[in-house]
């Protein structure tokens, strides 16, 4: 019986301590033990349990689609946008970023900083107006950007009304940006309120601080949202991986340290 296989429940043991809930937990450690039975190491038990529930897109450096980074606040927004630009600029690809601080939060100046920039070489905008006209400019001119719009909090109806109604209009891919921190259900209930406004990938932000990883995973899963990228550490350059299965395995192994999902970064 599955049940009474070590590994199994080693598995299962390893996503419970990550705080993931105890159905997800026991069919990830089902799945990764029947994918290959003579399997001994628990990573890639657990990375084979895992691509049975999750998918993984990376978003290519060479931006196929404008990017429109949404998230609930302090959950990392700026700094994606600002590793999705330096990440370009390494393989000599240009993706312009842009703050579209319609809040009036100096998301412009912060972006700066980020890139180390000065704030006029940012493209700043604080009306809705403002924005499609920049887009405008830079879809004429045949460019890429990254849009770090404002905080959304997915728990506000009239946050969320206006994210839906800006969507269509922007016609950019919405990306969410959402922290591994916080309680499994909270994170579940967020992913679904922003996939219900169709955003398909996610990059999970804030792994390096997060010793309890598997509330996120299982809070992606069953929203149907595909992980994109992880931010495995809170410097600008080299700050994101390609989402795998794997990198997932390794970061919900017990106690692992989030550096060893580190290589690879860009």
């Amino acid at each position: 019986r599955l049940t009474d296989n070590p590994l199994r429940n080693r598995v299962r043991d390893a996503l419970l301590w990550h705080g993931a809930p105890q159905r997800f937990a026991e069919r990830v450690a089902d799945a990764g033990y029947s994918a290959d039975m003579h399997q001994t190491e628990p990573t890639r038990a657990i990375a084979a349990g895992l691509e049975k529930f999750i998918t993984c897109r990376p978003i290519s450096p060479r931006l196929e689609t404008d990017i429109l980074l949404v998230g609930p606040p302090g959950h990392g927004r700026t700094a994606v946008a600002a590793k999705l630009t330096r990440r370009a600029s390494v393989t000599n690809s240009e993706v312009l970023p842009v703050a579209a601080d319609l809040d009036h939060t100096a998301g412009g100046a912060q972006l700066a900083a980020y890139l180390e920039r000065e704030q006029d070489q940012i493209r700043s905008v604080t009306t809705p107006d403002a924005l499609f006209d920049l887009l405008k400019t830079i879809r004429e001119n045949k460019q890429r950007c990254v849009i770090d719009l404002p905080a959304i909090v997915p728990f506000d109806q009239d946050d969320m009304q206006s994210l839906q109604d800006l969507l269509p209009v922007i016609k950019a891919e919405p990306v969410l940006v959402i922290s591994a921190e916080g309680h499994p259900e909270d994170q579940a209930d967020m992913a679904k309120a922003f996939a219900r406004c169709g955003i398909k990938r996610a990059i999970v932000t804030k792994l390096d601080v997060t010793r309890r990883r598997g509330g996120i995973v299982s809070a992606l899963s069953s929203a149907g949202i595909s992980f994109a990228h992880l931010a495995v550490t809170p410097f600008i350059g080299g700050g994101l991986v390609p989402a795998t299965p794997n990198r997932l395995a390794q970061l919900l192994t017990e106690d692992a340290p989030a550096h060893v999902a580190l290589r690879g970064a860009a």
